[in-house]
């Protein structure tokens, strides 16, 4: 050891590292940087066992693991060896993971997270043969997991039902959400995420990422008709620097997002150098110095951007959960939909798709775990339980149907715009026949049976001309217009579901 290395491991500089990416958006890059310190564990683990655990975290990301993967089992081993160090598990110093070692983790495995549990276990897969890190007689099923009654599946299931919001319980947050933005309770991009979130099933990243210039128009030249959509960055799991897609949205998200992007010039362009303008996020970090310029030095350095996804939560996300009274995380929205998509009869594969998984596993749990598992065992006596237990799926529990499929006559919802011509088979109505509110009181009915391939936009069109045309009359009908607002909200919730179904089904198609 030469006395620059004797140095450098006298201090724990040797323990101590960074990791660099260039995160490429199209023609623009940016250096993101982790910061790692093992340093603080050499009280209860030998040198030459930290530097092994070191080379393995890089080693990773050597064989093509996305920076972000590497950070998140580094930010899972680092808190599970401490609480070992602070237990004083082991007699002496550790330096290398065995049965002895493991036989001690299990007295405090309750006071570890399963995610960190379940790191130190994917690890030793990924470094079996490494013996500067594991003995070579363990077997995965050595390592200590927190056990569950009701078993690995049961606890999925759990999660899944836990988290995911029934249509009914989506109109409601968009209302309270619509009706908290026009008393001011909200502002407009705290809105229009809202919006994008419900209709758009991303991780945080791709939300956070979204710039102006991701807006896009296409307006045909013909009719005058304009296309909305979105070029998002679907974040991956273990995947860096993914190709933008370009998403699909209603018309009326679009006009909302336009307003946003208009919103954000006027608060923030002067940030930014005129010819940069496209750059800016489209929903930036809000916090500003007395200066005019951000507190956060990552959002002045990237247009706006929160460096961040729990700092996006905070900014767009926590304020309406607050607002609701009830957790909202990114990953209920994706239960949300998954379960949705599941019911609707999709294929883990094609949900996989939908979503943007790495693999199909997470969706085989919508299909299997959930579907197969519970939905089909449900009969009608069954039926009050699960509808106290799981209110998730109190209210749509038939799949969609497609407009090409046969449907009698007598239960056929009709969708008519007398302005504009546009008439076109929706819905099944699971009544015996129809009612007199047919087609607009249909999208929280319990009984509907909206085609996933129809073009719903022909009510939601029809509502937004009796909106604007209640709101016209004075207070008088804001009786009204509240309830078309809920209708409102009640037929974008199926036009999303149903759009994501198309996707789902063209791309099998393409496959």
């Amino acid at each position: 050891m030469n006395a620059k290395t004797a140095e450098q491991a006298a201090s724990g500089e040797d323990l101590k590292w960074t990791m660099t990416r260039i995160a490429k958006d199209g023609a623009k890059k940016r250096k993101e940087s982790w910061d790692f310190d093992l340093a603080e564990l050499t009280a209860g683990y030998s040198r030459p066992f930290l530097l092994a655990i070191k080379d393995a975290l890089i080693g990773r990301r050597d064989r093509g693991v996305s920076l972000v993967t590497v950070a998140n089992d580094y930010g899972n081993l680092r808190p599970l060896l401490r609480r070992c160090q602070q237990a004083a598990i082991m007699a002496a110093k550790v330096a290398q993971i065995d049965l002895g070692f493991l036989a001690a983790l299990e007295t405090i495995k309750e006071d570890i997270s399963n995610d960190a549990l379940e790191c130190l276990r994917r690890l030793y897969k990924l470094n079996r043969t490494n013996e500067a890190i594991f003995s070579s007689e363990l077997r995965p099923e050595d390592f200590p997991l927190k056990g569950s009654a009701v078993g690995t599946k049961g606890e999925a299931i759990k999660r899944i039902l836990s988290q995911a919001l029934s249509r009914e319980v989506m109109v409601h947050v968009l209302t309270t959400v619509e009706e908290a933005y026009e008393a001011r309770q909200l502002d407009i991009g705290q809105y229009a995420f809202s919006l994008l979130a419900f209709q758009v099933y991303f991780r945080p990243a791709s939300y956070r990422k979204l710039r102006l210039m991701d807006l896009i128009p296409d307006k045909n030249e013909k009719t005058g008709e304009v296309t909305w959509f979105v070029n998002m960055c679907p974040a991956k799991t273990r995947v860096d620097n993914p190709e933008r897609l370009a998403i699909k949205i209603t018309s009326d998200l679009g006009e909302m997002l336009k307003l946003q992007q208009e919103s954000v010039i006027q608060r923030y362009g002067h940030l930014v150098p005129y010819e940069d303008i496209g750059q800016l996020a489209l929903f930036p970090a809000r916090r500003l110095k007395c200066d005019g310029t951000w507190f956060s030095k990552f959002a002045n350095q990237n247009h706006g951007m929160l460096k961040g996804s729990s700092a996006f939560a905070g900014s767009y996300l926590v304020p309406i959960e607050r607002l609701v009274r009830r957790k909202l995380s990114f990953n209920a929205l994706r239960h949300t939909v998954g379960t949705q998509l599941a019911l609707t009869g999709l294929s883990a594969s094609r949900i996989s798709a939908v979503l943007m998984h790495a693999n199909d596993e997470t969706c085989q749990q919508y299909v299997d775990l959930f579907f197969k598992g519970i939905l089909d065992r449900i009969s009608d006596a069954m039926q009050p339980s699960f509808d106290e237990h799981y209110p998730a799926y109190k209210v749509v529990m038939d799949r969609t149907i497609s407009k090409h499929d046969p449907i009698p006559r007598e239960k056929a919802i009709v969708s008519e715009d007398l302005e504009t011509g546009r008439r076109e088979v929706t819905a099944e109505c699971g009544r015996q026949s129809l009612c007199n509110y047919a087609p607009l009181a249909c999208y929280h009915c319990n009984k509907f049976r909206p085609c996933w391939d129809a073009d719903h936009t022909i009510n939601l069109d029809v509502v937004n001309r009796e909106i604007a045309d209640f709101e016209g009359q004075g207070l008088a009908m804001q009786h009204e217009v509240k309830k078309y607002k809920h209708v409102r909200n009640s037929i974008r919730v199926v036009i999303n579901i149903c759009e994501l179904k198309a996707q789902a089904e063209r791309q099998g198609a393409d496959a």
